[in-house]
């Protein structure tokens, strides 16, 4: 059953699957949410083994607020402090997260190496 928890300027829904500190971090996209992972959680806790985490950015599912009008320069810039303050409240400190993009034009490989400190510390793509 998803929680809520009020970080800064906003309220983070996530549900964790498992027990003990999430390990794996699942992200989604701009139209994606918890209920769209379906089973992929409670499967990747069968394989592996270590408790999995997925939450709702704002404007998903039970989280807010939900954005109105145009998006901001630093939408993402700002989402990402947001999931580094959801990290920090929840005490994970070393994870793999995972995201539910497909490799696609404009996707760059090297992205996807990006690690909790560069998020933490504000660190965007090649900086």
């Amino acid at each position: 059953m998803p929680e809520r928890i009020d970080l800064a300027d906003a309220t983070v829904e996530y549900q964790i699957w498992g027990a003990g500190v999430p390990q794996i971090v699942m992200l989604h996209d701009g139209l994606g949410s918890i209920a769209q992972w379906r089973d992929t959680p409670a499967a990747l806790v069968d394989r592996t083994g270590v408790a999995v985490m997925a939450y709702n950015r704002p404007g998903h599912g039970r989280s807010a607020p939900v954005p109105t009008g145009p998006w901001p320069t630093l939408w993402l810039h700002d989402q990402a402090l947001l999931l580094a303050a959801l990290l920090d409240e929840l005490g994970i400190d070393e994870d793999v997260l995972l995201d539910d993009e497909e490799e696609g034009a404009g996707d760059d490989e090297e992205d996807d190496d990006e690690d909790l400190d560069d998020i933490k510390s504000g660190k965007q793509g090649d900086d």
